[in-house]
């Protein structure tokens, strides 16, 4: 992890107590400056651009699938727009009460879950 140099992929991928108390400290200080991108731009902007930036992921992706993916450059474009879109979505998290989206979340993840399921039955 570039935020703490001591920290490996495996690391991240074991989730070490070292990795795991830099994550912890990571967050609260995104926490932090979600909390000052709102206070700075406003709410109605970090909508607009939530929706902006959602776009711009959505479009990388197919960018992405029609190079098959063979594209290096699309690929680090589609990371890139992602990583957008999930800052704003953790923005848009302090807006709709989290609970709210955390259940709406489950009730996806149980339908899929059916779903697959269903596709193993067959």
């Amino acid at each position: 992890m570039s935020a703490h140099p001591r920290c490996t992929m495996f690391d991240v991928i074991l989730g070490t107590p070292e990795y795991l108390i830099q994550r912890a400290m990571n967050i609260r200080a995104d926490h932090l400056t979600y909390i000052q991108a709102r206070e700075v731009f406003g709410h109605e902007a970090q909508i607009a651009k939530a929706a902006e930036e959602l776009s711009e992921a959505a479009a990388a992706i197919l960018r992405w699938r029609w190079s098959k993916g063979q594209s290096s450059e699309s690929r680090d474009q589609m990371a890139a727009e992602l990583a957008d879109a999930e800052i704003m979505l953790e923005q848009m998290r302090m807006l709709i009460p989290a609970h709210e989206i955390d259940f709406q979340r489950a009730e996806k993840l149980t339908r899929l879950r059916e779903r697959l399921n269903e596709q193993a039955g067959k």
